[in-house]
């Protein structure tokens, strides 16, 4: 699929529409267990957070993951971070990932 591939930096995801069955399996194909984790295993940032690009967008696999489990479009999360209670950087469990409302910056 041209519209789905894997790489390795992050850009804004505002236009960036709900997952499709097809991307979805896409995702969870680069995703193995691993005790309580889901561990991507498909290209990583150098401090280990997992990258995809959906629509020639490039996102974190922890907030595709969060999307994925709550049936919701990205673009609807932009406001906030989805965090991990757990300590894996490559971890996209949707039971370890909670939102947070992002801080806004300070003039």
């Amino acid at each position: 699929m041209d519209a789905l591939t894997v790489s390795t930096s992050q850009h804004r995801i505002s236009n960036l529409m709900a997952i499709d069955f097809e991307r979805q399996q896409f995702f969870w194909s680069r995703v193995e267990r691993e005790g309580d984790h889901l561990i991507w295993t498909g290209s990583q940032v150098p401090r280990g957070y997992g990258i995809i690009t959906i629509d020639g967008e490039e996102v974190y696999a922890h907030r595709v993951a969060y999307c994925i489990a709550n049936n919701i479009d990205l673009k609807n999360i932009e406001q906030f971070q989805i965090i991990r209670t757990c300590e894996r950087n490559d971890c996209v469990e949707p039971k370890h990932l909670i939102p947070k409302p992002k801080r806004k910056a300070k003039p």
